[in-house]
């Protein structure tokens, strides 16, 4: 039976051997998760300045109110369905990626060329695939109540790095493996996330560049690490 400690340790060394470049896949990581380094509020004085403009855009165009918001829709509308385009079909992928190179890395100095895996591996529709069914029955269950959105959530924990293992595997047989993977060990799982959380509280301190140059990088190695243990 695994341990956290144990699971850090290995973690920890893996990506202190290969630093750098461990740095910048979980940077890019970081960076597609949705993670912010410390933006300021100025909501306020903003908001000001944009109703300022958007009543000056209107006087000069001469748009009533109705058809000024349903011109703001259809563009919001639009740009929604491209945000949704560029995750499906970018962002997903090169997460697989950087999962690759942490699993990779366990065993050596991995290269970064590792986080365009799922776009040159002949797989890429496969990977996909499979993260819009994760992500979907994720965010189905999270509409139901808060806990089973949880639960969900660490049981698929492991499709990303099943898919970077043996990107030939099916998308509905990757979330399946993945619950058998994790069953019997989701509250560990979910113990281990948390025992970052102390390390997530000082990054506040910092800006965010804790989480760079060493909370992110660490947790990723870790979970690799568990991938690997519960894959035995």
């Amino acid at each position: 039976m695994w341990t956290r400690q144990e699971l850090k340790e290995r973690g920890k060394t893996a990506f202190k051997r290969n630093y750098w470049k461990s740095v910048g896949a979980g940077a890019v990581a970081l960076v597609l998760t949705g993670a912010t380094f410390g933006s300021g509020s100025r909501v306020s004085g903003g908001a000001e300045e944009l109703n300022e403009a958007i009543s000056q855009a209107m006087s000069q165009s001469g748009l009533t109110a109705v058809s000024f918001l349903g011109i703001l829709f259809s563009v919001m509308g639009a740009a929604f369905l491209v945000g949704i385009a560029i995750s499906l079909l970018l962002r997903n992928p090169i997460l697989v990626g950087a999962k690759r190179f942490f699993l990779n890395n366990t065993r050596e100095s991995a290269s970064l060329k590792e986080l365009q895996f799922a776009l040159k591996s002949g797989n890429y529709l496969n990977i996909v695939a499979a993260k819009f069914l994760k992500n979907l029955f994720i965010s189905l269950w999270c509409l139901l109540l808060v806990v089973p959105g949880i639960i969900k959530s660490l049981e698929y924990t492991m499709v990303d790095y099943i898919l970077a293992d043996n990107p030939n595997i099916g998308p509905m047989e990757a979330l399946r493996e993945s619950k058998r993977m994790i069953a019997g060990h989701k509250w560990n799982t979910f113990v281990l996330g948390l025992s970052f959380l102390g390390w997530e509280i000082l990054n506040l301190f910092t800006v965010g560049l804790l989480d760079v140059f060493y909370v992110r990088p660490y947790m990723e190695a870790t979970f690799a690490e568990l991938y690997l243990e519960l894959k035995q």
